[in-house]
This record gives structure tokens, C-alpha cells and sequence, in this order.
């Protein structure tokens, strides 16, 4: 490919307060390099600058930016509207371009980096344009859910450490979760043992059937939350008793604060799931939700990751990005490949925990799974390659915005067997080429009968042990 002469690559490094841009053109040829303030003003300003650079040299401009998603969204938000073009440069390879100027790391370096990777391959770089808004509003929902889950986690952690201090290990006895209402009500109300002291069963048997809203465990709601009270205060005879200290004291008042902090994360966490299932999904009007084991939580993470499915023009590029395609390794003609690194850590996380659904609740997975378990592979290995397939079925769904069709799946996985009984026909006929002495012209001959015959009772006995539909995963 022969490298453009007639540009000038823009390298921005973004930072929270000052920005680093270098500008350079062919073959590197240093004409900006200056630093400007994360600000509007500064920006249109930098920006003025090397547009009048570009026009006395005769140049097209081209930005490059390796984050466009925190640091880097202003000055996106600046230039896409300023009519410019940007593309996105991959941090891995500026990383590589770095050993060139010696390995050393600054600000004018990693821009100059940028810069210099835009001067060799800007045209198969991606361009950032402006973002959808539905698939960035569903993209800082299903992140701040993350962190909202993350803290609620944390509490019940935190909560579990001073129930234990306080109530020994009778406390688990209580409730089925901690996380349930009459379990976080209870222990609001009731914190310590001490509060109970003088609290008769009765009394404390009223108010679990009234906090539980009258649906206590199965059976009769009185008659459970009276043996719940019981149950209760036979296990704290010893405890109760003792006195409540200042220490006690602030242990009561921190569990009633964890209790507070987790019900209210529980109420945004749900709030945030309504918000993404009623308002924000059906917008895309994507039907990731139809694949059996995706729920809208994992739905909106992969929409939200992914931000437009057309940045990804093949599944392969989509499956690098989200770490299910591995990485090759490889030297002196030996083929090596490893997990990816350089890759979107929610996507993948989110594909594993779909694969790992799939090969319980859905056939065509588990069959998939336990065929690549009967080549010899490990359990990991084998839910790598259910990973891959789960991309490769995501990637089609975003990109024809059509549903899940178990039927038309069944249809592909014939057609796919059809073609690979063919092709290994056909490899039969290239091994068994025979060359004609008199015009040396080779003619392909049929395996010999016995080796068909071979082949058709292996066919029978595989069509015996399982259906076709459950050969392979589409």
C-alpha cells in the first residue's frame, strides 16, 4: 500500500488538564508540537492552528486519538462538530511504536507515536464519529449498574463482618438472604441483640408479618412468622443479656447505616434496570433478549460495549475486539496462540457468563460443548470455543437486528455438515490421484468401495448417537 504524502497526521494525547498534540507530516516531518488545556477554547483554538498549517502546506488534516471515551471526549466532542476527521488509534500499537524512539514514555512521545501510526496506515484505522446517543446512554447505565452492584456487594460484606460480632453465627439461621426486605428490615429495626431484651415472641412475631406484607415463608403467614420469633429468641438467650456497652452502641449504629446504604442501592439498581428494559433497549430495536441465555443485563452490557454495531464490519474484527478470537503466537513455523489481552474486559466477561448459561438451558450449545469435550479438549477449552460462537451469533443479531431463530440455526448446521461431507469427498479424490502415462493429464478417481463403505457406517453410527441439529453450534 503506497503511504500517503499529502497529509498531516495530528497525534493528541489526552490527559484531565493538559493535552499533548504533535503534528507531522511525510515522512516525519515535525510542524506543531504544543500543549493546550482540556477546555472548549483551548481546543478551537489548537484546532485554528493547525488548520492554518495545513492550508499554507497544502495538507489534508487527520486526527488520531487513543482514548475518545474519558479524557479524550471533549476534544471528540469539539472536532466532530468542528466537521473533522478523527481516527481511533489502538493503545497496543502505540505501545509498539514506542520501542522505536527508545522505549521511553512521555506525553510528546506517546502524541508523536499516535501521530506517526496515523502517517503509515490512517485508512484502515476506524473513525470516531459522533456517538448514538441510545447506545451511549446504554452504555453509562449498564456501567454505573456495575458499580452499583460492586458497592452493594461491599455492604453485605461489610454487614455479614458486624452481624457476626454482635450475633454470633445464629444470625444465618434467621432469613434465607440477607438481601431479602424482612432480613434488612429486621436488622434496621432490631440491630443488636440487646434491643430485644424486653420483646416478647408475639410482639416480635407481629412485626415480621407485618414486614414481610403478609407472605412469610410457605404455609400460614402467622404460624410461620410465630415459629420465626421463636427461633429468634431461643438463639439469643445468652446474648441478649449482656450489656449494651459503647461499643455495642456504634456497632448498632453502623449496622442501621449498611442496612440504609444497601436497601437504597438496591432501589437505584432497579430503578436502572426499568430504565434499560421499558426506555432505552426497545430504541435500539435490537432483540438480543430472544437468545435463550441473555437477559437484559447482559444485553445492554454488549450493546452498550460495542457502541455501534457498524464500527464492526466482520465478525472476526468483533471477535478481536471482545477477546473470544485468541492470539497468534507464532515463530520458526510453529503456530502458538494465547489469550488475548488487548481486548474489551466487560465484553468478554459478559460472553463467558452467557456461554456458561448456554450449555445448561440452551441444546444446541450443550451439544456444541460436549462435542468439543469428546475431541479431547479441556472444559476451558471447550467454553472458549462457545464463547467464539456466542460472539459470532451476537455479531449477526446487531447486525440485521433480527431475532434468534433456533429453526433457521437447525437449517445452517445441515447445510454446514452437507458441505463438509462434500469437501472431505473431495479430499478423498485429490489423495487418490493417478497420472495417465500417454497425455499426462490427471483424472480423479473414487476412494475404493471398502474405505466408502467405511465411510457410510460411520456416518450411520454418528446419525444414531445424536440428531444432525445437535452436531455444532451455528
Amino acid at each position: 500500500m503506497k503511504i500517503p504524502t499529502d497529509i498531516m497526521a495530528v497525534g493528541i494525547d489526552p490527559a484531565k488538564g493538559v493535552h499533548q498534540g504533535v503534528a507531522l507530516a511525510y515522512p516525519e516531518v515535525e510542524l506543531l508540537n504544543s500543549q493546550f488545556e482540556n477546555s472548549y477554547e483551548a481546543i478551537c483554538s489548537f484546532d485554528e492552528k493547525i488548520m492554518k498549517l495545513a492550508q499554507k502546506n497544502d495538507l489534508k488534516v487527520i486526527y488520531g486519538l487513543e482514548d475518545s471515551g474519558a479524557y479524550g471526549k471533549t476534544i471528540k466532542d469539539v472536532l466532530t462538530s468542528r466537521f473533522r476527521e478523527i481516527r481511533e488509534v489502538n493503545p497496543l500499537k502505540t505501545n509498539r511504536q514506542k520501542d522505536f524512539y527508545g522505549g521511553d514514555k512521555s506525553d510528546e512521545i506517546d502524541a508523536r507515536c499516535i501521530a506517526q501510526i496515523l502517517l503509515r496506515s490512517y485508512e484502515s484505522l476506524p473513525k470516531i464519529e459522533e456517538d448514538n446517543e441510545i447506545y451511549a446512554s446504554i452504555r453509562e447505565a449498564e456501567r454505573f449498574r456495575e458499580i452499583l452492584v460492586k458497592m452493594k456487594t461491599q455492604n453485605v460484606n461489610r454487614l455479614h463482618f458486624y452481624l457476626t460480632k454482635t450475633w454470633g453465627g445464629a444470625y444465618k439461621n434467621f432469613f434465607s438472604s440477607l438481601q431479602n426486605k424482612i432480613a434488612l428490615e429486621f436488622f434496621r429495626t432490631y440491630p443488636v441483640p440487646q434491643v430485644l431484651k424486653e420483646t416478647k415472641a408475639k410482639e416480635l412475631a407481629r412485626f415480621m408479618y407485618e414486614a414481610s406484607s403478609h407472605r412469610l415463608g410457605r404455609g400460614n403467614p402467622r404460624k410461620v412468622s410465630i415459629e420465626k420469633a421463636k427461633l429468634i429468641l431461643s438463639s439469643i438467650k445468652g446474648i441478649k443479656d449482656l450489656p449494651l456497652t459503647l461499643e455495642r452502641e456504634m456497632k448498632k449504629e453502623i449496622i442501621k447505616e449498611l442496612v440504609a446504604n444497601i436497601s437504597q442501592v438496591k432501589a437505584s439498581i432497579k430503578a436502572i434496570g426499568r430504565k434499560l428494559n421499558k426506555d432505552l433497549l426497545p430504541e435500539t430495536h435490537q432483540s438480543l433478549t430472544s437468545l435463550k441465555s441473555t437477559d437484559t443485563v447482559t444485553a445492554s452490557v454488549l450493546l452498550g460495549e460495542t457502541l455501534n454495531p457498524d464500527r464492526f464490519s466482520t465478525r472476526d474484527k468483533f471477535a478481536r475486539y471482545n477477546g473470544s478470537a485468541p492470539q497468534e503466537r507464532s515463530s520458526g513455523g510453529r503456530a502458538k496462540h494465547r489469550a488475548r489481552k488487548g481486548c474489551n474486559r466487560r465484553l468478554k466477561r459478559t460472553l463467558r457468563q452467557i456461554s456458561v448459561t448456554a450449555i445448561v438451558r440452551e441444546p444446541l450449545s450443550r451439544a456444541y460443548y460436549q462435542r468439543c469435550l469428546s475431541r479431547g479438549l479441556s472444559k476451558s477449552q471447550a467454553l472458549k470455543r462457545v464463547d467464539r460462537k456466542i460472539s459470532d451469533i451476537v455479531w449477526k443479531m446487531m447486525k440485521t437486528k433480527e431475532p434468534y431463530d433456533r429453526e433457521l440455526a437447525i437449517k445452517n448446521i445441515i447445510k454446514r455438515s452437507q458441505r463438509t461431507k462434500n469437501l472431505g469427498r473431495a479430499r478423498w479424490q485429490s489423495r487418490l490421484r493417478i497420472k495417465e502415462s500417454s497425455d499426462e493429464i490427471e483424472s480423479l478417481v473414487l476412494p475404493p468401495l471398502d474405505i466408502l463403505a467405511e465411510l457410510e457406517e460411520i456416518e450411520k453410527k454418528d446419525q444414531s448417537i445424536m440428531s444432525v441439529s445437535e452436531r455444532v453450534l451455528t
